[in-house]
């Protein structure tokens, strides 16, 4: 079986996903998003333990959302990274000659 791969097609999904990295929504509007929710169903929110996000005067302070959202962001950094060293090694490949 022979797999063809288009090293340019890796380059721009790779440029593609770490571009999308500053679009991640910040911990302060997952936050917010998760407060409108509660105030739609209060009921949900009155029958379930207070999440670990949740400080002192019944806050959200949003840090397990911003570790979460850090934690994806340099996943896909690292991927886009991954892609482009497999790009590379296509081209490497490609660039031998036959034998």
């Amino acid at each position: 079986m022979y797999l063809s791969v288009c090293p340019e097609s890796l380059d721009q999904v790779a440029a593609s996903l770490a571009a999308r990295v500053p679009e991640l929504p910040t911990p302060a509007q997952v936050v917010g998003d998760l407060e409108a929710i509660g105030a739609c169903l209060p009921a949900f929110v009155n029958h379930t333990p207070a999440p670990s996000s949740v400080t002192g005067g019944g806050r959200p302070s949003g840090e397990p959302w911003g570790r979460s959202l850090r934690d994806l962001g340099a996943a896909w950094v690292a991927h886009s990274g991954a892609l482009g060293r497999s790009a590379q090694s296509y081209r490497e490949v490609d660039a031998r000659p036959l034998r």
